[in-house]
């Protein structure tokens, strides 16, 4: 079994560490992607603590987070004391240390409302300030707010500012405009339902989608392609990991392959194909050798397809197929690589596009339902292939309707690196020639066909509802998380979870219930598979754009979300259970059970 061995070290003098059995309730926690945390309490708390000192308070670092002790008097420790000495600011030294604050300079204090675990923090802020709020802002204030007052075991937390117009206080998020709500130009006529999906597997979750976001990755930070956390646990750990690869990994190998094998369509915010190969054939490459060929009648549409190309369409025929289109390429290696197809969707089209992949193993036909989830990389599995030899994809226009619409467009092999920057928007120069199963959201939607989003963290859950909208599908939304506090700590281990706090837009129906049926899995297989003593950080609400931002006007682009903070990547014991296959397989695993009893 894993080790989980919790030591506590908190710097509070000799007084707080005499109160024993209340340690355990008051463990600071910070989140590396922007979250709170706090242990199980089934009891309401006071807004302070007895003790002596202020208690940590949080700032960021270029790469994360970092909580720092603050002495005081012998005096409580409460919500206005922590705050009032975070809305300080980081010393002199600290800013040398490269430490800064999200929360405008002249911030005040207005109070700190607390009803048993809802806490309330209303601040005034330069009006200036105010008018230049975004979502990274907001995110990031939030975030040290959170962290400052874990350690009086907030469950549910809510920042507001006081609005210089009205004179009331109104959510942080609601100081900027509204983000677009983005929509494919092609989608199902509000009359029409897509037709049953036919072929792939069949599991407990057929007919259901899942989008899944696996956290950070490259990101272009204004002068350099970095990760989005650093090598964490730092010195003297030995083997550190990166958040942004670690949470892909954990995802691509083990969460997508349970999902997709219980039957859900899976639709990631990040690259699935950790093959570093990428090989598109469209159908302006006509050849005989590699490239695309057609048998048959085919009609050209000008301008609407792959990369603003043509694309070929004919119409559907029952029984025997009297088309087909044939996409060839030969892989340079051998290996397992993702089978992606390009095509326009439309009310008109096929709801079984038969395509074969021919592949290592044989033949293998899957149906696409071309009225949806089109205009973007559809996923058709992953095939081996032989390097050298010819990797084809034929489709056929045969259906089990007449007259249709059948699409032929662009194939993928590969996931391929990310070297370059043509369809890309970034203020970035150059592409960090990584893999793209590494690559931040940001870029990667932008490659699944969506227009450029405002940042990252919101990226991933306005591309869930950009393929989301009109399909008709039941869906739901997960991200995979891991946790920090400030790089190297034996304060803070174990799991948490979050919805939307309700703030600026409401929490979508069946989120609560969601995060408790995965939450409660989790919990439950990592105690009774790894360790018994792993800490339940508990269930929570805070104002996080990954999960706000699935709230649409539309309900029919809107989804249940949560967001599981698996463990602590900068605590030992977790990050010694992270680097372990058999952890990472077991988390997943539970995670798609809870998904199943949702």
């Amino acid at each position: 079994m894993g080790r989980s061995i919790v030591r506590f070290r908190m710097a509070l003098t000799m007084a707080l560490l005499a109160l024993g059995a209340l340690l355990a309730l008051i463990i600071p926690t910070f989140s590396s992607a922007g979250k709170g945390a706090a242990p199980v309490n089934l009891t309401p708390r006071p807004p302070s603590l007895p003790g002596a000192g202020i208690g940590p308070v949080c700032f960021l670092g270029e790469q994360g987070p970092v909580c720092v002790e603050r002495a005081g008097p012998d005096a409580p420790i409460t919500p206005e004391a922590l705050l009032s000495s975070l809305l300080a600011g980081p010393t002199a030294d600290e800013r040398a240390r490269g430490l800064r604050s999200a929360i405008p300079a002249g911030t005040t204090l207005e109070d700190v409302q607390v009803f048993s675990t809802t806490f309330t923090v209303r601040l005034v802020l330069p009006a200036e300030a105010l008018a230049g709020l975004d979502t990274m802002a907001v995110e990031e204030i939030v975030t040290q707010i959170a962290a400052t007052l874990e350690m009086l075991g907030w469950r549910d937390l809510r920042v507001e500012a006081l609005d210089p117009t009205t004179r009331e206080f109104r959510s942080l998020a609601d100081f900027f405009p509204p983000l677009p709500a983005p929509r494919k130009e092609t989608l199902l006529d509000e009359e029409e339902h897509p037709s049953p999906r036919r072929g792939g597997v069949q599991g407990a979750l057929t007919g259901k989608t899942v989008y899944v976001s696996a956290g950070h990755g490259w990101q272009w930070n204004g002068y350099a392609w970095r990760t989005q956390r650093p090598p964490y646990p730092n010195p003297p750990y030995i083997g550190p990991i990166i958040e942004d690869h670690n949470n892909a990994e954990a995802v691509n190998q083990y969460l997508l392959q349970y999902l997709q094998n219980a039957g859900a369509m899976v639709w990631p915010a990040r690259e699935r194909d950790m093959n570093t190969i990428s090989i598109v054939v469209d159908d302006d490459d006509p050849t005989t050798d590699t490239g695309y060929v057609e048998t048959g009648v085919w009609t050209t549409t000008v301008g609407a397809g792959y990369q603003d190309s043509d694309y070929r369409w004919t119409e559907t025929v029952t029984g025997t197929p009297a088309a087909t289109a044939t996409w060839t390429a030969t892989l340079p290696a051998d290996g397992r690589y993702a089978v992606y197809v390009w095509y326009r969707s439309g009310t008109n089209r096929a709801p079984d596009a038969h395509y074969t992949v021919h592949h290592a193993g044989g033949e293998t036909t899957v149906m696409v339902d071309q009225q949806h989830h089109g205009i973007t990389w559809h996923y058709i599995g992953d095939y081996g292939f032989r390097g050298g030899e010819k990797a084809q994809v034929v489709l056929t226009n045969q259906s089990v309707v007449t007259g249709a619409v059948v699409v032929a467009d662009a194939v993928r092999f590969g996931g391929g690196d990310f070297d370059d920057l043509t369809g890309i928007e970034t203020e970035a120069p150059y592409p960090p020639d990584k893999p793209w199963w590494e690559v931040a959201a940001y870029y990667y939607v932008q490659r699944m066909g969506m227009t450029a989003p405002y940042g990252d963290v919101t990226a991933r859950p306005i591309y869930a509802r950009w393929e989301h909208a009109g399909t008709g599908d039941d869906a739901v939304y997960i991200s995979w998380h891991t946790n920090g506090y400030n790089g190297y700590q034996w304060i803070a281990s174990g799991t948490t979870s979050f919805i939307h706090s309700g703030e600026s837009k409401p929490v979508t129906e069946g989120s609560a219930e969601l995060r408790e049926a995965v939450h409660d899995e989790l919990m439950h297989d990592i105690r009774a598979g790894w360790d018994a003593g792993w800490v339940d950080r508990g269930e929570r609400s805070m104002n996080l754009g990954e999960l706000r931002e699935l709230w649409d006007d539309d309900p029919e682009a809107r989804m249940p979300g949560a967001l599981i903070e698996v463990a602590y990547h900068d605590h030992p014991d977790d990050t010694d259970a992270l680097k372990e296959p058999r952890f990472n397989q077991l988390a997943a695993r539970a995670i798609y059970q809870g998904i199943v009893k949702y």
